[in-house]
């Protein structure tokens, strides 16, 4: 069963990615962005320039606790730059979950995404960026 904090929350999941405003004011945080509200502005703002027509569906939402957990399917259409990549015009589509933790305010503390990376930058045409960016990791 869902708490309030986390039915509060459930709504704004999808308007995250596609809502008219950015409203965002939780402690959560990305490696490649860094931690609090700002780096979760940051990161879905570089989302929303790549894939402006970005769409979320939640499939599934699970709640235990203070724990909420969402499958879901994203799809886009490359028509901005994303991580350095120009727009492709590609359609791509992404299936995960994500897993969020909730304190005692009902603000999200940590959140873990799960997708496949792979597939994604596949989708993008960007197979020999990742495999280099890997090959270069592992050395």
């Amino acid at each position: 069963m869902l708490s309030p904090q986390q039915k509060m929350n459930v709504p704004l999941l999808p308007h995250v990615w596609r809502g008219p405003t950015l409203r965002v004011d939780h402690d959560v945080g990305h490696p490649d962005y860094g931690t609090g509200p700002e780096a979760v502005r940051a990161e879905v703002t570089a989302y929303r320039t790549g894939f402006p027509d970005i769409h979320q569906e939640i499939h599934e939402l699970r709640a235990e606790g203070n724990l909420l957990a969402h499958r879901w399917t994203t799809t886009g259409t490359h028509l901005g730059d994303f991580m350095k990549i120009p727009p492709t015009s590609k359609r791509l589509t992404t299936e995960g979950m994500t897993f969020s933790h909730f304190g005692p305010d009902g603000k999200i503390v940590e959140t873990f995404n799960y997708y496949d990376r792979l597939s994604f930058m596949q989708q993008l045409g960007a197979k020999g960026l990742f495999w280099a960016v890997v090959k270069r990791a592992w050395k």
